[in-house]
């Protein structure tokens, strides 16, 4: 299921990267929203599954592997366009993937989709997704 629902996400953020009349900070919010909005709807098996992948749980091993590194390419994708060098643009995307996490637990928690949602579009502007540009 997490699995399932991440690939979906991911393709989800590929097309939005495909759509050239959006522009990064507009890709960015659409992607914020639609990821923000499943989390409502699956995040507790995200988190719970992900707690146990870091126990090293035998049965979590793909889901680990994965966590992390199979976001960072798509990811970078959206900070070089917006003008990261390409020797950082990872790094950038390992910020944004862990920023956007643990908003995501902080709104599981808290149900303050007004808040994180604002401190999503602040990441957004500290990274240069909105002002255009780094």
């Amino acid at each position: 299921m997490v699995r399932a629902v991440e690939e979906q996400q991911r393709d989800a953020l590929t097309e939005l990267l495909a759509d050239s009349s959006l522009t990064p900070a507009e890709q960015s919010r659409r992607f914020w929203h639609r990821v923000a909005d499943a989390t409502l709807v699956h995040g507790r098996l995200f988190f719970e599954l992900s707690a146990l992948a870091l126990q090293d749980k035998p049965y979590t091993r793909p889901l680990r592997d994965a966590l992390i590194s199979i976001w960072l390419e798509p990811l970078a994708s959206l900070y070089l366009r917006v003008g990261v060098p390409a020797e950082q643009a990872p790094t950038y995307a390992r910020l944004g993937l862990a920023t956007a996490r643990g908003l995501l637990f902080d709104l599981l928690a808290t149900d303050d989709r007004t808040s994180v949602d604002q401190a999503a579009a602040l990441l957004d502007r500290l990274t240069g997704v909105t002002a255009g540009g780094v």
